[in-house]
C-alpha cells in the first residue's frame, strides 16, 4: 500500500482529508480511485489504514478502517569513530557530524609516531 504522512490535526474521529500535493499525486500520478487502500502516518507513532472515499479537485477524504503503530519509523544509530586533526579540520568534522545528528560520537586519540 502506498504510505503519506498527514498532520495529526487532519485526523478526525474516523476521517482523514488529504490535501496539497499529495491529491495531486494520488490522482494523477499513482491514479488510485474511490475504495482504494492506502497508509496514512501522522509522524507520532501512528498508522491510519484508510480507504478512500471521495476525491474533489483540492482534496482527498479518506475513512479510517485500522489503526495500529507506526512500522515504518526506525530509529537509526550512527557512531562516528574520529581522530583529532588540526584545529580547521576538526571543526569542519564537528559541523559534519551535528548534520547527522549522531547519537554518539568517539574519540580516538592518535598514537605518537
Amino acid at each position: 500500500m502506498h504510505r503519506f504522512f498527514v498532520k495529526k490535526q487532519s485526523v478526525l474521529k474516523d476521517r482523514i482529508t488529504l490535501s496539497g500535493e499529495d491529491v495531486r499525486h494520488i490522482s494523477k500520478v499513482l491514479r488510485l480511485k474511490c475504495g482504494d487502500r492506502i497508509v496514512l502516518c501522522d509522524g507520532e507513532g501512528t498508522d491510519y489504514i484508510a480507504a478512500i472515499e471521495s476525491m474533489v479537485k483540492d482534496s482527498i477524504g479518506t475513512v479510517i478502517l485500522e489503526k495500529e503503530s507506526s512500522k515504518g519509523s526506525r530509529i537509526l544509530t550512527r557512531y562516528c569513530i574520529r581522530a583529532y586533526p588540526s584545529q580547521p579540520k576538526w571543526i569542519l568534522l564537528f559541523k559534519s557530524a551535528l548534520k547527522w545528528v549522531l547519537r554518539e560520537s568517539f574519540p580516538y586519540l592518535l598514537p605518537e609516531l
